[in-house]
């Protein structure tokens, strides 16, 4: 009797590490709500994303290069299809520096309630925590 116990416990976590990332519906309901991405950039001193319900995102981030320490605000629209989070940007609080029509699209490798886990378009593997 032990023995199944220690099995079945073994085989649940076993699942869960192998599970990869959720169908695109509840990938879209967990990613609903804000994100910190600071650790994604070295220049980034604040940087947020928060997705909502609607499918409109909004996101900022306050960089510092070289001496200077600027803002950039944008928004756009963004779903999960097929794996993928494809976010559009549709306005930019700097346009030459982040171009309104710009697409990314990134493969959810996983999410939860605190940690979203992606493959960037640039093939850079990025971790997100919940705010």
């Amino acid at each position: 009797m032990v023995m199944r116990l220690v099995i079945f416990a073994v085989i649940l976590v076993a699942s869960r590490l192998l599970a990869g990332a959720p169908p695109d519906v509840e990938a879209s309901r967990l990613l609903v709500g804000s994100w910190d991405c600071r650790g994604e950039s070295p220049a980034a001193k604040e940087c947020s994303f928060t997705f909502r319900a609607d499918g409109t995102f909004s996101s900022y981030g306050v960089f510092h290069v070289r001496s200077r320490e600027f803002r950039v605000e944008a928004e756009g629209k963004w779903k999960v299809k097929d794996g993928v989070l494809v976010e559009k940007l549709t306005k930019s609080s700097d346009p030459t520096t982040v171009h309104v029509g710009l697409t990314t699209r990134d493969t959810v490798l996983s999410v939860t309630k605190k940690k979203f886990r992606f493959k960037s378009d640039q093939e850079k593997e990025c971790t997100y925590l919940r705010r």
